[in-house]
């Protein structure tokens, strides 16, 4: 008999679920070895429900924690259930994984995610963290929504460079080399990086572009993954010694026009810093709010979180 996770491999390739919660997308992210897994709720042999979630084991403690380059997670429930057959289905996955007893638990809700404050009843804490999306990216009137800075440095950039795509290799090539030029290392593994491209490549929800001069040094480039709602600016290159000459504004303008019929929203996936917050916010977007939720089931492990993030 197939296990829940089995099942959902199967049934998740023909369903219009969330990128984030595809298979093959969490198979890409918990590639290298790490572990993923799906509750579901299933009702008369038909699946209404899915949470999943990434466990890890570190030093003694067992935890779910988002997986990396993932920035939401959550769960799937049939809208066609009705809401109370929607709060009965959470309920039920939450009181599944809840019974597993894990140390810690994490999950990040998107910013238009459903029934997220039944979390409340299982002890769990929220936190808000900002992120910026342009919507309704197919408008005529695009770029005449961006602040006049951004315009004007796209046409300076559109005066001498040019949109081009990238390889695989050579995307990571350059997304590690911005940390090398700092002094810096990479906060992904080659090996993590290339497989989240090939795999958004392969299964025709991710594009690599890039900005390059008349002498074809990449100023800018972006991996932007996507399904039929939303695109994700999910990793980027820009050369530490051209930030000035606009290319990473005429790369998100041109990603756009590229996405033209594939998706409707642009989610520039983040914007805690206060310049990079700045810098979205002129390219006609609006700012909301996605969910981090947080549940300790140790002390000990809290403690030891506390610590951790007080020394980065």
């Amino acid at each position: 008999m197939p296990t829940d996770k089995q099942l959902y491999q199967q049934w998740s390739l023909q369903s219009s679920m969330p990128l984030f919660m595809q298979s093959w997308w969490m198979d890409a992210v918990c590639s290298q070895g790490k572990a993923w897994d799906v509750i579901l709720h299933k009702s008369n042999d038909k699946i209404d429900g899915a949470l999943v979630y990434h466990a890890v084991k570190k030093h003694g403690f067992r935890m779910v924690l988002q997986p990396e380059l993932t920035p939401y997670g959550g769960w799937w429930i049939s809208p066609e259930l009705s809401d109370e057959e929607q709060t009965a289905v959470v309920h039920n996955m939450m009181q599944q994984l809840v019974n597993q007893k894990y140390h810690y638990i994490q999950i990040a809700f998107p910013p238009q995610a459903q029934q997220v404050e039944i979390l409340k009843d299982y002890g769990f804490s929220f936190s808000l963290r900002p992120t910026y999306v342009l919507h309704h990216i197919e408008r005529d009137d695009l770029l005449q929504s961006f602040h006049l800075s951004k315009r004007r440095h796209i046409k300076k950039a559109e005066a001498d460079m040019q949109y081009t795509t990238l390889s695989v290799e050579e995307f990571c090539r350059l997304h590690n080399s911005q940390y090398a030029l700092q002094g810096k290392k990479d906060y992904y593994s080659q090996a993590l990086l290339q497989t989240i491209c090939r795999q958004a490549l392969a299964h025709d929800h991710g594009m690599i572009g890039a900005v390059v001069d008349n002498s074809q040094l990449c100023h800018a480039a972006a991996l932007v993954v996507y399904d039929a709602c939303t695109a994700y600016y999910l990793l980027y290159f820009i050369h530490p010694q051209h930030k000035a000459s606009g290319a990473s504004s005429m790369l998100v303008y041109e990603l756009l026009q590229h996405l033209q019929g594939k998706t409707e929203n642009f989610d520039f996936e983040g914007g805690s810093d206060a310049n990079v917050a700045a810098s979205y916010s002129k390219f006609g977007t609006r700012q909301h709010s996605w969910i981090l939720a947080e549940k300790y089931n140790s002390c000990l492990l809290r403690l030891l979180m506390k610590l951790y993030h007080r020394k980065r």
